[in-house]
C-alpha cells in the first residue's frame, strides 16, 4: 500500500517541475528555506548551489564558502518578508508575484564578479546581482545609517518594483516610458514634481528646490522612476532618517515627515492602498531592522503554508515564464490576473510646456567596424569602479591593468582589443552595475540607447 502511494506521486511532481514550480523538501522559514530550482534553471545548481524561491521567485547563491550562509539566509527572508508583510504565509498581492514570476526575474548571490560563474547563468534567468561583501544583515530596515548599508533591501525592491508593481499596477506606478507626457504613470508625474519638471534625460542642472536630483547621466527615465520608488518608499517606512544628510545630493525627504511635506501626493499615492502589498502602507514594515541577524530574525510567519492564496512554496503564485529569447517586459504592462484595486484621487499632471532646463548632449551613435572605442562606462576591477582612463593612466602599469580579464574587451582603444565585441565586464548602467548579457535579455533596442551601452556592448547593440 505504502509503495503504490509513493510512486503514484512520481507523476504529480514530474508535472509540478514542468510547470516550474520548485521542489520543496521540507522548506521552512525563516531557518531552512532552501529548495530545489524549477527544472528550467537546474542546470545553475552546479554553480549556485544555494537555492530558495519564497513564493516562487528563485534566489540563487554560490556555495557557502563563497556566499555565506548567514547572509542567503537574510536575503531569502528579505523577499519573503517583503511580499508577506504580515507574515501569515501568504503573498500579500498575488499579482505582483505573478507578474515577477511571468518576467522570470530573481537574485542572483555572488561574492565577486567572474566571468566563469556568470557563463552557468540560465539566458532565460533575468537575475539582479548582490555581492556578499554589500549584503550586512545588522545594517538592514531602519538599523541602516550613514556608514552602514543592506544593499539587500534595494535590489529586492528594485526586482519587486520594475518586475511586479509596475508592470501590474502600471496607471500608478508604472516604470515604461514611451515620451508621452499624457501617459505618465502617477509616480512619474510626482517624480517630475520631485525634480523640479520633466527631464527624459538627466539635466546638466536641476532647477533650484528639487527634491529629487540624482545626478547619474546613465540613468534613463525608466531608470529613475525605480530610483525614485525605492527613495520615497524606504523614506516612509524609516528607512532613509540616518541617512538624511547624506541623501542630500541626490534626495532631500528622507523622513516620512518630509516626505508628507515635501511630496504630498507622492506620500499619498503610497498610502491610499493601490496595491495590495502591506509593505506599500503607512505602517509597512522593512524587514531586518534591529537585529544583527537581520530579515532572519524579523521574518517569521504564522504559517508554512496558504490554502487560499499564493503560498511561501510557490504553489498558487502563477506561472513561471519560459521563454529564453529577448522579451519587452513593457509589454506586459496592465496585464490582468485579478481585478486591481482603483485608484481614489488623481494627481494633477504637467503639461507638454513644462519648462526645462538645458539637456544632456544627445547620446552618440553606435560603434562601427571602423570606429574603435573604449566604453565610457565604469566597470568592476577586484570590487572597485574603475574607467578606461584609470587603466590606460599609468604607462607603466597598463598592461598589468589590460591583462586582467575582460579590461582588453571593456577597453579596446587603450589595451588594443577586439574593437566589434561586447564587454565581458559588468558595468554601470544607471545606480546598478550590469553586464552585455543583461542588455541582451530583453527590452534589447531600449537598453542599447541608455548612454554608454552601446559603446560598451558593440556586438549586441550593432
Amino acid at each position: 500500500m505504502s509503495s503504490f502511494k509513493y510512486s503514484s506521486m512520481i507523476p504529480v511532481l514530474l508535472l509540478l517541475l514542468a510547470n516550474g514550480l520548485s521542489l520543496v523538501l521540507g522548506a521552512t522559514y525563516p531557518n531552512s528555506p532552501d529548495t530545489e530550482p524549477p527544472s528550467q534553471w537546474s542546470s545553475m545548481s552546479t554553480t549556485f548551489p544555494q537555492h530558495c524561491a519564497p513564493f516562487g521567485i528563485s534566489i540563487f547563491g554560490l556555495p557557502s564558502n563563497r556566499f555565506p550562509r548567514d547572509k542567503f539566509l537574510h536575503v531569502c527572508n528579505m523577499m519573503a518578508q517583503f511580499l508577506d508583510n504580515d507574515q501569515d504565509g501568504c503573498a500579500d498581492d498575488i499579482n505582483v508575484v505573478k507578474m515577477i514570476r511571468l518576467n522570470q526575474a530573481g537574485l542572483l548571490l555572488m561574492d565577486v564578479e567572474n566571468e566563469a560563474d556568470l557563463n552557468n547563468v540560465a539566458s532565460s534567468f533575468d537575475e539582479s546581482t548582490l555581492f556578499a561583501s554589500k549584503v550586512i544583515p545588522s545594517c538592514s530596515g531602519s538599523s541602516e545609517t550613514a556608514t552602514c548599508k543592506d544593499e539587500t533591501i534595494e535590489e529586492a525592491l528594485d526586482l519587486i518594483y520594475e518586475y511586479g508593481v509596475s508592470l501590474f499596477y502600471s496607471d500608478e506606478f508604472g516604470q515604461c516610458y514611451d515620451g508621452n507626457l499624457q501617459a505618465l504613470s502617477e509616480i512619474q508625474v510626482q517624480m517630475d514634481i520631485a525634480r523640479g519638471g520633466h527631464f527624459p534625460t538627466v539635466p546638466t542642472s536641476y532647477p533650484a528646490g528639487a527634491v529629487f536630483h540624482l545626478n547619474e547621466p546613465s540613468c534613463d527615465y525608466d531608470c529613475m522612476t525605480s530610483e525614485f520608488f525605492y527613495y520615497a518608499l524606504t523614506s516612509l517606512l524609516g528607512g532613509q532618517d540616518a541617512r538624511a544628510s547624506y541623501n542630500m545630493d541626490e534626495w532631500e525627504a528622507s523622513t516620512a515627515q518630509d516626505l508628507q511635506t515635501k511630496l504630498p501626493q507622492m506620500y499619498s499615492l503610497l498610502t491610499k492602498g493601490v496595491t495590495s502589498m502591506k509593505l506599500i502602507a503607512a505602517n509597512g514594515v522593512l524587514p531586518g531592522t534591529g537585529s544583527s541577524a537581520g530579515a532572519t530574525a524579523t521574518y517569521n510567519p504564522s504559517s508554512q503554508t496558504c490554502s487560499t492564496g499564493c503560498g511561501l512554496d510557490g504553489s498558487g503564485c502563477g506561472v513561471l515564464g519560459n521563454s529564453s529569447g529577448s522579451i519587452n517586459h513593457c509589454i506586459y504592462e496592465g496585464t490582468t490576473f485579478a481585478p486591481s484595486p482603483s485608484s481614489t484621487t488623481s494627481p494633477t499632471r504637467p503639461s507638454s510646456t513644462t519648462s526645462s532646463p538645458t539637456r544632456s548632449p544627445v547620446q552618440a551613435p553606435s560603434p562601427t567596424q571602423s570606429s574603435c572605442v573604449d566604453s565610457p562606462q565604469p566597470m568592476r576591477i577586484n570590487g572597485k569602479s574603475r574607467t578606461c582612463t584609470w587603466v590606460g593612466r599609468n604607462d607603466r602599469r597598463k598592461d598589468k591593468r589590460c591583462a586582467k580579464t575582460g579590461v582588453r574587451d571593456h577597453c579596446p582603444l587603450t589595451c588594443d582589443g577586439d574593437c566589434s565585441a561586447d564587454s565581458k565586464k559588468r558595468f554601470q548602467i544607471g545606480a546598478k552595475f550590469r553586464t552585455c548579457r543583461w542588455v541582451a535579455r530583453k527590452n534589447t533596442a531600449k537598453r542599447c540607447q541608455r548612454s554608454g551601452v552601446a559603446e560598451t556592448c558593440r556586438s549586441t547593440c550593432s
